[in-house]
């Protein structure tokens, strides 16, 4: 099996015109906006609608960590990690109430300005600048080696190369085109990422042997515990704390830069809540796939009994779903390019 696991020319096409069209919406924004102001390049002249806006966030606050890390933490340990999905959207309802109220009246393009605002202290500002671009540098660091790893543990593409094209792409699109060109980039990005996700989804469930053969597998090797009320703090998961630490992961989502910038570029303040309302069951559809795609991933392997991870085929499980895809597509040249489209697509931001 490992033999066929190769990228097919139309894998590699697929993939290669996704990054061309967010690099060519950077350029028509980019020449759009030739003779456009600070605000425009920054905000979007505060033009932005809901729908795009909405897309934007949620793909800016997820990742390659999700569409990896979701499918291998279920395959790995059950689906208890379906308690994120009902805390992180209860968080969202604390920020739609809250944060466009407070910051989209003060037409700020930063968190860090609103700190300055607050405290009346540059140093603040500048110590919860610093202490952001840290943390971003790390988090991005993390986005990029997922994908990269897997990638080149599976098909062998080099991850070198993974880290310059995903580097380059977005540096391109971002700096020419400005904040319009992310937005609206970050919609075709998300579109590709649904796409893909909906297609593991339906090929994976037929080669598992559908719905009810993908429920026994799962059942019989307990990854569909879904409640566990132990208080014990050296347990993995609980309910307790998956509903608990859903809630602060979700009202991060509120104040996060991204976030922030997205909610002032909206063109009125309705707006901007309205875009935080639709990131509810957005942010629902994006997770629950890679949920389902990690139940029928053990189903599949269950099913022609073989475990990648026991194999030692891969070196650790956030590497499953792309050799799944690979699995599944190698006699469909083309669709495993769009799901590694997909993998690519989310960590552009």
């Amino acid at each position: 099996m490992a033999g066929d696991r190769q990228f097919h020319i139309a894998d590699y096409v697929v993939f290669s015109l996704t990054m061309i069209i967010s690099i060519a919406i950077g350029i028509y924004h980019a020449r759009k906006r030739r003779s456009a102001s600070t605000n425009d390049y920054m905000v979007g002249s505060r033009s932005m609608r809901s729908f795009p806006l909405a897309l934007s966030m949620v793909v800016s606050f997820e990742s390659a960590i999700l569409v990896l890390g979701f499918p291998a933490e279920i395959y790995t340990h059950g689906i208890i990690f379906f308690w994120i999905i009902i805390s992180v959207p209860l968080s969202h309802l604390i920020v739609y109430r809250i944060v466009p109220r407070v910051i989209y009246p003060l037409k700020i393009t930063t968190i860090y300005e609103y700190f300055d605002l607050c405290f009346k202290s540059k140093a603040v500002r500048t110590l919860a600048s610093i202490l952001a671009l840290v943390h971003q540098v790390i988090y991005m660091g993390v986005v990029l080696f997922g994908p990269a790893i897997a990638l080149q543990a599976v098909v062998g593409f080099p991850f070198e190369w993974s880290i310059i094209v995903l580097a380059s792409v977005s540096i391109l699109y971002t700096s020419t085109g400005g904040f319009r060109a992310v937005i609206w980039t970050d919609v075709f990005q998300s579109g590709i990422m649904i796409l893909g996700a909906i297609v593991v989804l339906i090929k994976g469930t037929i080669d598992a042997g559908g719905p009810a053969e993908i429920y026994e597998h799962n059942l019989k090797g307990e990854r569909l515990t879904l409640f566990n009320f132990d208080f014990n703090p050296s347990v993995r998961h609980t309910t307790w704390c998956l509903l608990f630490g859903g809630l602060v992961k979700g009202l991060s989502f509120g104040l996060n830069q991204a976030s922030i910038q997205r909610i002032s570029s909206a063109s009125d303040q309705r707006t901007s809540e309205r875009a935080l309302l639709m990131c509810i069951p957005l942010y629902f559809i994006t997770t629950l796939i890679p949920i389902a795609h990690g139940l029928i991933i053990y189903g599949y392997y269950s099913k022609i009994r073989c475990d990648p991870l026991a194999n030692e085929e891969i070196e650790n499980s956030n590497q499953i779903i792309a050799l799944f895809v690979i699995d599944v597509f190698k006699s469909l040249p083309g669709l495993a390019g769009l799901f590694i489209a997909a993998l690519f697509s989310a960590c552009l931001r």
